[in-house]
């Protein structure tokens, strides 16, 4: 699944450029975006069901409503709607950058959640990876921003990080578990999720939707192109997930991020991470990222090289 992958990291990265550009040009003097961050998340969600059926239709069927698996996704969109509230309230307290850093605890814990629930993980060395690209992804994105001023900002996000990692074990779960087909899953995950993100732009999200300020062309492109790449990257994260897993998700995840800071960069000359501990961390985040593929391997033509750096020369890291 190297395509799915490669795919996921593309529209990924792409995402995260456009939407970054979005803020780049916001003009006026809101100096906010065309369209509300909720607004965006319903596009994509909307977008995304309308992908999924049209590739429903082009497999020459109906879409079909799966009873069975609705548990699995209402837990999941429950969880996703109760993140929304409280990520939106701890944003009040606390900057971007200092939520995003704390959340990175999502990593190593549904590294446990899926060891327990999911697949047990018997390497040592994977689990050594996962610490290193924990503290590489934190150091890359460290900025002067980051600050804690309270205890309820630590909690919310440790409360972020651990229902974040329920959510991801249970969709990985009913992509794996659930006997059908990956357009129909996507369709009632992504259904449901317009209706809850409806919900939640009706019942919490403040401000104006639109800022008619920024209704311009280089506005519209930006904001449409974060929308598909974000619908794109949505979809792509569930082939990740059913055919490798949550793990693997959270990493890419990790790499696009890093990645991004580079490309932002190079393209609006905007650089938040501070430069000697972005540097660390991205040593730290590709050197982790390697260990963990290595350590995590099945196929032989990569699994040999564990042999490099193990002393015993005896292969045992195989996933149970």
């Amino acid at each position: 699944m190297s395509a799915a992958l490669a795919g996921f990291l593309t529209l990924e990265l792409t995402r995260a450029v456009l939407t970054e550009g979005m803020y780049a040009t916001a003009s006026g003097a809101s100096r906010r975006p065309l369209l509300h961050a909720q607004v965006v998340i319903l596009a994509v969600e909307v977008v995304r069901v309308v992908a999924a059926c049209c590739m429903i239709i082009s497999e020459k069927r109906k879409p079909k409503l799966h009873v069975h698996a609705l548990k699995s996704v209402g837990i999941q969109t429950g969880l996703w709607f109760i993140n929304n509230c409280i990520y939106f309230n701890v944003l009040s307290h606390a900057s971007v950058a200092t939520v995003s850093i704390l959340m990175q605890l999502r990593l190593p814990i549904t590294g446990i959640l899926h060891h327990f629930l999911v697949r047990k993980q018997s390497s040592l060395g994977a689990w050594i990876a996962l610490i290193i690209i924990y503290v590489g992804v934190v150091c890359a994105q460290w900025s002067n921003s980051f600050s804690i001023s309270d205890m309820w900002t630590i909690t919310a996000c440790l409360v972020l990080s651990i229902l974040s990692s329920i959510a991801s074990i249970v969709s990985e779960k009913m992509l794996k578990g659930a006997n059908m087909p990956f357009w129909d899953q996507q369709l009632q995950v992504c259904a449901l999720s317009v209706v809850s993100s409806s919900v939640f732009l009706v019942a919490v999200a403040d401000g104006p939707w639109i800022n008619y300020d920024m209704l311009n062309t280089v506005a519209v492109a930006f904001t449409t192109g974060s929308v598909l790449a974000a619908a794109g990257a949505g979809l792509f994260t569930g082939l990740v997930v059913r055919h490798l897993d949550s793990v693997v998700k959270l990493i890419a995840q990790s790499v696009a991020a890093v990645s991004t800071t580079v490309l932002v960069y190079l393209l609006f000359g905007t650089f938040k991470a501070i430069f000697g501990m972005f540097v660390v961390g991205a040593v730290l985040l590709v050197l982790g990222t390697a260990l963990y593929a290595l350590e995590t391997t099945t196929n032989p033509n990569y699994a040999r090289f564990r042999n490099v750096y193990r002393l015993s020369g005896k292969d045992s890291g195989k996933m149970e």
